[in-house]
């Protein structure tokens, strides 16, 4: 018999369960609402929120949650962490291709570094403004 049919597994298999595609899930905070669409950052405890300066961004709210009414932590958002969407960046034209898009809210788009919160870069100029952003939310 070949060497290559006789061996014995080192340990069982091990059931693993695996999320697809670029998706994550955050708590959210009570008080808080997060629009569809909108750019959220994570706080330092690893609550979700729109976008705040100076906390990591996550990625885009694929759907609305509103916790106005809700107990703290009740619900998750879920967010798109990485590929490409279209967003309105003031003063972006066809020379700023693979220019560093920032974010300063979570509707609020710039070119400009100064304090903002690092997004992705500009793939595509539709129209002046009207930019595809590659992005991808640090791991």
């Amino acid at each position: 018999m070949s060497a290559l049919f006789n061996y014995l597994p080192l340990t069982p298999d091990i059931p693993r369960r695996y999320e697809l595609g670029d998706v994550n899930e955050f708590p959210v905070k009570s008080d808080v609402f997060i629009a569809e669409g909108a750019a959220v950052s994570v706080d330092v405890e690893g609550y979700a929120k729109p976008l705040q300066l100076g906390e990591p961004f996550v990625g885009f709210a694929e759907q609305a949650v509103d916790m106005s009414t809700g107990g703290h932590c009740e619900r998750t958002v879920r967010v798109k962490s990485a590929g490409k969407i279209v967003l309105d960046v003031p003063d972006a034209n066809h020379s700023h291709l693979h220019a560093v898009v920032y974010g300063s809210g979570e509707n609020s788009f710039t070119l400009v570094a100064d304090g903002n919160t690092a997004i992705g870069k500009i793939y595509r100029v539709e129209s002046d403004g009207a930019c595809i952003v590659s992005f991808q939310a640090p791991a």
